[in-house]
């Protein structure tokens, strides 16, 4: 449940088309109701001998059908971009990482990524970046690393456990900062 909970982090900036999939998904799931109930209220046509009605449910059928492809395709494309827009998210907060590591890290090996799933594995590599990034500070270099810590984290919520190490990190650099300057 809690990488569920995370995952759902993910989706904030895409919560209008996430909400799109989930309404579309609801009404697809009435149409797809629909259907048994009309083909039932159909057969009840027969037994009376109904034709008037028995042509009418048999259109209302069809056409309950064709919603509920009409719907699912839709909900599909829609949970498809946001898929696809999460994907890049993960691929852009790796680009990120790699690339800090590698302009502030040079010559550090770049870490095992383990098990997990890949936002586990890139917050597990952020915390690893920072918390390096932080143990080779200088006072000289303390304000220079806090800018590239904070270029890291800045935009995200401040329940980010990456955000969150990344303040302590500030504080611990800035008292650092201020040793260098007596």
């Amino acid at each position: 449940m809690s990488t569920f909970v995370r995952l759902l982090g993910f989706l904030r900036p895409y919560r209008a088309g996430a909400a799109w999939s989930l309404v579309l998904a609801a009404f697809a799931m009435g149409a797809t109701v629909a259907i048994p109930w009309l083909t039932g209220r159909a057969i009840d046509a027969v037994t009376r001998g109904d034709r008037g009605d028995l042509h009418m449910l048999a259109g209302a059928i069809v056409l309950a059908a064709l919603v509920r492809i009409a719907l699912s395709v839709a909900r599909r494309l829609v949970a498809g971009r946001v898929s696809l827009a999460v994907e890049l998210d993960l691929r852009n907060r790796f680009a990120m990482v790699k690339g800090a590591w590698d302009e502030n890290l040079r010559g550090v090996a770049f870490p095992s990524l383990g098990d997990g799933t890949a936002e586990q594995k890139i917050e597990r590599l952020e915390l690893a970046l920072v918390d390096e990034m932080r143990a080779r500070a200088t006072p000289e270099s303390a304000e220079q690393v806090a800018d590239a810590m904070w270029g890291l984290v800045h935009n995200r919520d401040d329940g980010d456990p990456v955000k969150q190490r990344v303040t302590q990190h500030h504080e611990e650099l800035a008292r650092l900062s201020h040793r260098g300057l007596r």
